[in-house]
């Protein structure tokens, strides 16, 4: 090890598809080894999750691993330590160090060469590391606090046996006591100018799930109340630098931690740049941040309980005469003629609403085993109210199980309010029923978000696909277009 080291990268990621990408791209070509372990803790399971939902599966086990360097692992864990601890078999016994690296950190290339010659240097047995966390997008990053001496405790000497005691913080145990040496994160940065870009506080939906998960697994007391309402969507959604100072006074900072706990930890315009790969990438990425703030903005119109008397006002109208059915109406109906046997399918129409499609398929004589379900409350219990039956449930689309033959999923009125629609398209045919409709579908050169004025209520998401993506996302998940009319695709599971 005197001219030379191996370094191995241990990564444990779920639902982590932020800049995984980017933070792959920009270790890949300095390491020897990759590890990575997929999959949730016991909070996420008892949601219901079995596996990541968003994009990062597809980016792990589809990644250009040229050198042959990457092992990935997929399972369930009971918390992070067991998580980590699952990749360490695999470690190559030649390795020298293993380097921890979460899915959202990412170092400049400049950096990862001063860590290797610093290695190599100065044999420590274990490196803290600095933390550029950025914070509500791109462009600023958290002091104080979380940039305190060995908050992040990254770099460890490696032994074959040896296996994570703990995830918090990271700590190795060696099957032998072994002299120790540890250089500290400032220390790091003091000497060599050294941190990471920590892209942990960027994204809404990823600041909202790290919360959930917080709040309700790990420090059930010590996080601001509200937190993710009342200050990180407060702050990115204050129109000055003003407004974010006078919040920010208010709580000591920004940090989750209540300010009594934390010490200060205010926000600071970035200075350091960013790395390479995110560099490239960084109008693709700021633009699926304006796209989940939006989301995040207008999520909660849905739930206005004005919004069903409207809904179920005007569908009642269009029900009585076909001659006044809207075109997605026409467009379905149409689309059934096209399958087979389909008295024998169920009908599962997610985002269902008041449930007008169940009078709509009855009308028509589509006499199909109907099933509604809707993430609003206020939907569901006027759909049932109206209906009479009871085939109608609150569901959120991404706790939905499975689907098989004979099932026809119908997707209507939803993929065009979301801002994850590409993520919600794949999660569906995932779950892979026979047929799927999808219906309201609309294209532009990139995924594009607009907001609308919706039963002259609430303001409403309006999505755009970027067109090669979505039919790439078809095929990917085993799917053919099996019949089209106008906005609307009638998919067949090959």
């Amino acid at each position: 090890m005197e001219n030379s080291i191996k370094i191995a990268v241990g990564m444990i990621v779920f639902d982590g598809d932020y800049v995984l990408k980017q933070c792959l791209d920009q270790i890949y070509p300095h390491v020897d080894q990759i590890l990575i372990t997929e999959g949730p803790v016991r909070f996420w399971q008892n949601q219901g999750k079995h596996t990541s939902t968003d994009n990062t599966n597809s980016i792990i086990d589809n990644y250009n691993d040229y050198a042959n360097k990457i092992k990935v692992i997929h399972g369930q864990f009971e918390e992070k330590t067991e998580e980590c601890n699952s990749y360490i078999p695999f470690i190559r016994n030649d390795i020298d160090y293993l380097w921890q690296i979460d899915s959202d950190e990412l170092y400049t290339n400049e950096n990862i060469l001063k860590i290797k010659k610093m290695l190599i240097d100065e044999k420590p047995t274990s490196v803290g590391v600095r933390s550029c966390t950025f914070y509500g997008g791109f462009d600023y990053h958290l002091t104080g606090f979380e940039q305190n001496n060995d908050n992040f405790l990254r770099i460890f000497k490696y032994m074959p046996c040896c296996f994570w005691q703990t995830h918090r913080p990271p700590t190795i145990q060696y099957p032998i006591n072994i002299p120790k040496k540890h250089i500290s994160s400032d220390e790091l940065f003091n000497r060599w100018g050294i941190q990471m870009h920590h892209y942990s506080y960027v994204f809404p939906v990823q600041v909202k799930n790290k919360i959930n998960y917080y709040t309700n697994s790990l420090n059930t007391t010590g996080i601001i109340p509200n937190y993710y309402n009342d200050v990180y969507l407060h702050w990115i959604t204050s129109v000055n630098g003003e407004s974010k100072r006078q919040l920010e006074n208010k709580y000591n900072g920004v940090h989750e931690y209540k300010p009594e706990r934390r010490g200060h930890c205010f926000t600071a315009w970035n200075q350091f740049g960013h790395p390479e790969s995110i560099r490239t990438d960084l109008d693709m990425l700021k633009n699926r941040f304006n796209i989940e703030q939006l989301q995040e903005l207008y999520a909660d119109e849905w739930k206005n309980p004005n919004v069903p008397k409207k809904q179920l006002k005007l569908n009642l109208h269009q029900l009585e005469n076909k001659a006044e059915y809207p075109p997605h109406w026409k467009n379905l109906l149409n689309s059934l003629t096209h399958i087979d046997s389909i008295q024998t399918k169920i009908f599962y129409d997610i985002a269902c609403g008041v449930g007008s499609t169940y009078k709509l398929l009855a009308d028509n004589q589509f006499n199909m085993k109907y099933n509604g379900s809707d993430f609003s409350e206020a939907m569901i219990n006027t759909a049932k109210n109206t209906w009479n039956i009871g085939t109608f449930k609150v569901q959120d689309v991404f706790k939905m199980s499975g689907f098989g033959k004979n099932d026809i999923v119908y997707v209507d009125g939803l993929l065009d309010i979301l801002s994850n629609s590409d993520e919600c398209l794949r999660h569906i045919l995932r779950l892979n029923p026979e047929y799927v409709i999808l219906n309201r579908i609309h294209f532009s050169e990139t995924n594009q978000i607009s907001v609308y004025r919706a039963y002259e209520l609430i303001n409403v998401i309006d999505y755009s696909f970027e067109e090669k993506t979505f039919f790439e996302i078809i095929k990917d998940n085993n799917y053919e277009i099996f019949y089209r009319i106008d906005n609307l695709f009638l998919l067949k599971c090959v």
